[in-house]
């Protein structure tokens, strides 16, 4: 329950940062509205595929911005426990190899227009908690 709070609060963070270009925030803050709406391209009634949907759309969400965005910026905004991150963000990684190259590409396109300032001009994977 805490790890999901210190992602939510992740998320918040980064929708609110002067940090993060405005393509990132709105791909966040709509993929994260598109889980919670009830439109849906295939609505949630029907059985697996409805949830499946939301399930891939938060799995792009989530790479695009644990895999894509420059891991000083995750860092700097990620408040909980490194190590259970770094496990998540695997997890991820994998869970987004089922979803087709294209979409993901396209949403690792707008993660990585994520940072705006040239601290974080080097855009690299969040490699764990030492930055190995």
């Amino acid at each position: 329950m805490k790890f999901t709070i210190h992602l939510f609060l992740l998320l918040a963070r980064l929708v609110t940062s002067r940090d993060v270009a405005w393509q990132t925030k709105a791909m966040i803050a709509g993929g994260l509205a598109y889980i919670v709406s009830p439109i849906d391209g295939i609505p949630d009634w029907i059985p697996i595929l409805g949830w499946a949907e939301d399930f891939a759309i938060l799995i792009l969400v989530m790479d695009g911005v644990l895999n894509h965005l420059p891991s000083e910026l995750i860092r700097r905004y990620y408040t909980g426990d490194l190590s259970s991150l770094y496990r998540f963000q695997k997890w991820v990684a994998r869970a987004a190899g089922f979803i087709p190259k294209p979409l993901r590409l396209w949403v690792a396109k707008r993660a990585l227009s994520g940072a705006r300032r040239p601290a974080f001009a080097k855009v690299g994977r969040f490699t764990g908690p030492l930055g190995r």
